[in-house]
């Protein structure tokens, strides 16, 4: 060794670091820190994990409610379009039953004034038929359209208070 570094390594602040160094105490602090950060980090994956079990939950509930309105709906629907059908063909009975009627005065008419009074009353009653069957129908598909939305609309109220509950925790 040269002169120098014996001087450098017998210095008194040299040999009272040198001997108060641990390397084993200093790995096992760090080790414990290191472990420390872990932990937490495992805790705080844990929390979000839980947290985004709560909300996937939330949300599967939320859909199954909405997909048993749609299902609801659609029945209502369903229903719905069965009456509108058979008003349509009781609507389409009643015309040929009244063309029918008028087809028969037609052939009994015995001036050109009875053909015209026949084709008036006949225009006028299909007319009055075609009018009522269609303010009948229009106003089934607009109660309709209400009472088949009904279940949706009940059901977008709870869902959002269940999102709003959601978002709120």
């Amino acid at each position: 060794m040269t002169q120098h570094a014996k001087k450098f390594t017998n210095t008194p602040s040299s040999k009272k670091h040198h001997s108060e160094f641990k390397p084993v105490e200093a790995v096992q602090s760090a080790q414990k820190k290191v472990y420390e950060m872990e932990r937490e980090n495992v805790d705080n994956l844990l929390r979000t994990a839980d947290g985004f079990n709560r909300a996937a939950t939330e949300g599967m509930d939320i859909c199954s409610g909405n997909i048993g309105a749609f299902v609801e709906s659609g029945n209502v629907a369903s229903r719905i379009f069965q009456d509108i059908s058979i008003e349509m063909v009781e609507s389409c009975n009643r015309t040929l039953s009244d063309f029918a009627e008028f087809s028969q005065e037609a052939f009994a008419c015995r001036s050109i004034n009875d053909v015209v009074e026949v084709q008036n009353r006949a225009v006028q009653q299909l007319c009055d038929n075609y009018f009522a069957t269609t303010n009948k129908m229009c106003g089934m598909l607009f109660d309709s359209c209400a009472e088949a939305l009904v279940p949706i609309n009940k059901r977008t109220a709870i869902a959002s208070d269940q999102i709003r509950k959601t978002l709120a925790a």
